[in-house]
């Protein structure tokens, strides 16, 4: 379970980014500042300085600077730069990202020294990523890095790579390169002799996503300790929350609550609304721990609250989901569901959004490429008549580069359009209801697996090409539903789903099959353990007591029916052994509804014999006598004979 693995927020990026100092002028730079201008330094000094802490008074004291007329070009990016960074923070999206597009413009106009223009595209790319412009930030980011290597200088290279490894963790999902570039980024701090308790917390963080938990426990230690060191409280909070949360998950819970609610309050206190959500997500998922469904609703509520703007979009995402699982532990399937659909709009928002950058940036790629190509026929026409076969050589030239400049840009939308709708069709493989996979995405994932077992290892290392299926029945579903109305069988059917995935490993497959009817596919397991894993998932269920409308609990229970696959070991496995299995179990199932329900029957071939499945489907009772199959079952006898039984 992910419980404690949430992305860190794009502003954090900021963080990442050295304050922009005062530089010499530029040799290119517009007329000399008119008189003042030292208090010009100072305002622009107050503005970096209260950018973080008091934002909308940093707002103020850069608009005040930038209304001066004959502005130095060096204090005008200074200025945009704060204006930029203190309008992320409090969730103007459209002021930061104009004072972003102002700040490129200067650069690309007023040539400046290497070290001021590093940190000018460095910061611009943080105000971008601040605002969810990831495209332009990313460009920004590659930019200073360069600008970095250039000049030689490591701590500015480590900045930028700590910003590009970011972009490819928390907007691309690529975590291993994002790996990659935390290590580089680590080695020239090293280098430099350089102590960045924000790399180190940012790098902490991915190894935490990647699930290398203790390497992630140390990082995270050293933040802090270097955190500590130079008096940087923010990344000393948020790295104890994150060792909290990761001790917790490995089932070292001990003081975690308490502890992390101190670290709450530290974080309200700086303020830092971004890491106090995380935190407030965290001691939600605590609280569902030990099945405290109220305090968890109060907790990601708190957290939703807090992720107020568009740098926040992962801490929605994370105060949504957890909102989602309390209101289902408290068996409100309704709100549960009001929540699934705010987080669907969210992500597909956001998706939508990025999707509309790349279609821009691709036709401003496009228009430049055409006025380029304007511009060389012009010039060719220009020329002298001796000249045109160099004309002629240049416009082929032109034409090619357009070409591929097309042909990349195209090439890189299509694989980012290929990445959108995977994210959606995985939106699409879950039963609105229960959370659990649908019929559709568990025939997919199971045929996947068995068709192709090299590609898809099972969780816990477990042979696929062998398992048992399990079919889940609520017993008089029908007569409960009629009873009590059809939102307690919702809550029902929410409750039965969450108590069979808790009873299930990581690697199992657990769906809705239809109805009442659960699957349960689990890897590797044979008919020696199948039953006691099928008696554990119906005594998860037995112990649940829903609570009706009328204050009245009812007592819940399922019946059971489960085969293995292959189902006659001599054949050997094939892709289809699970849908026989499937075929198997229900009419194991039918048994054990017949055999007076809440209990469990399953079969299996036995070891040399041989039969065709359809045949064992129609009449079990007479192979299981010839000693080609074997039964299980908690509830003697088994009734396999088709008399009249009551409906589910």
């Amino acid at each position: 379970m992910s419980v404690f693995r949430s992305p860190p927020p794009p502003w954090l990026a900021a963080l990442a980014c050295a304050a922009l100092l005062f530089a010499q002028p530029a040799p290119a730079a517009p007329p000399s500042p008119p008189p003042g201008g030292d208090d010009v330094d100072a305002a622009v000094a107050r503005c970096l300085a209260l950018r973080r802490s008091e934002p909308g008074a940093a707002i103020a004291e850069a608009e005040a600077v930038l209304a001066l007329p004959g502005l130095q070009a060096e204090h005008e990016i200074e200025a945009l730069a704060c204006l930029g960074m203190a309008a992320a923070i409090v969730g103007d999206a459209r002021r930061a990202n104009a004072a972003a597009e102002r700040i490129g413009r200067q650069l690309d106009a007023y040539p400046m020294p290497p070290e001021f223009a590093l940190r000018a595209l460095s910061n611009t790319g943080a105000i971008l990523h601040a605002t969810g412009e990831v495209h332009g930030a990313l460009e920004y980011y590659v930019r200073a890095w360069e600008a970095a290597r250039d000049d030689e200088a490591a701590i500015a290279q480590a900045v930028a790579l700590t910003n590009i490894a970011m972009i490819h963790a928390t907007e691309l999902g690529a975590l291993e390169i994002a790996d990659g570039y935390y290590r580089q980024a680590l080695a020239l701090s090293a280098e430099a002799g350089r102590e960045d308790p924000i790399l180190d917390y940012n790098y902490a963080l991915n190894l935490a996503r990647l699930g290398r938990d203790e390497q992630a426990l140390e990082a995270f230690a050293l933040a802090a300790e270097r955190g500590r060191r130079l008096d940087q409280a923010m990344v000393v909070h948020r790295a104890d929350a994150e060792r909290l949360a990761l001790l917790a998950r490995a089932g070292d819970v001990g003081d975690a609550e308490p502890r992390l609610e101190a670290i709450a309050g530290a974080q309200a206190a700086l303020p830092d609304p971004s890491g106090e959500a995380l935190t407030r997500v965290r001691l939600a998922r605590l609280a569902l721990q030990r099945g405290d469904g109220g305090a968890a609703l109060h907790q990601a509520q708190a957290a939703e609250s807090l992720a107020v703007g568009p740098g926040f979009r992962a801490e929605r995402i994370a105060a949504l989901e957890a909102q989602i699982e309390a209101q289902r532990a408290l068996q409100r399937p309704a709100q549960a569901l009001a929540a699934a659909e705010r987080l669907r709009r969210l992500e597909v928002s956001t998706l939508e959004a990025q999707n509309l950058a790349a279609l821009a940036g691709l036709q401003a790629r496009l228009q430049d490429a055409g006025r380029d190509r304007e511009i060389a026929t012009i010039r060719e026409h220009d020329q002298e008549q001796a000249q045109t076969l160099d004309q002629t050589r240049l416009l082929r030239n032109w034409a090619i580069a357009s070409l591929v400049l097309l042909a990349l840009a195209l090439v890189a939308f299509a694989l980012y359009q290929r990445r959108v709708n995977r994210r959606l069709r995985r939106m699409g493989a879950v039963d609105a209801l229960t959370g659990l996979l649908n019929r559709g995405a568990a025939v997919r994932r199971l045929d996947q697996a068995l068709g192709h077992p090299q590609a898809a290892p099972a969780g816990g290392g477990a042979d696929i090409r062998s398992g048992t299926a399990f079919l889940i029945d609520i017993d008089h579903f029908k007569r409960f539903n009629d009873r009590h109305g059809h939102a307690a069988g919702d809550a029902a059917l929410v409750e039965v789903a969450a108590r069979l995935e808790r009873a299930c490993r990581p690697g199992d497959v657990v769906a809705r099959w239809g109805g009442e009817e659960f699957l349960v596919a689990c890897f590797g397991l044979d008919q020696g353990g199948a039953g006691a894993v099928a008696e554990r998932l119906r005594s998860a269920v037995a112990e649940a007591r829903l609570q009706l409308s009328d204050g009245a609990q009812q007592r819940l229970s399922v019946s059971i029916g489960f085969a293995c696959w292959p189902f006659f070991p001599v054949r050997g496995a094939s892709g289809s052994d699970w849908q026989q299995a499937v075929a198997l179990a229900d009419r194991a199932l039918d048994a054990a509804k017949r055999s007076g329900r809440d209990a469990w029957v399953g079969l299996c071939g036995r070891p040399g014999r041989d039969a065709a499945a359809a045949a064992v489907v129609a009449d079990p009772a007479r192979y299981i006598a010839l000693g080609d199959v074997g039964a299980v079952s908690s509830r003697d006898p088994v009734q396999w004979a088709d008399e009249p039984h009551e409906a589910a």
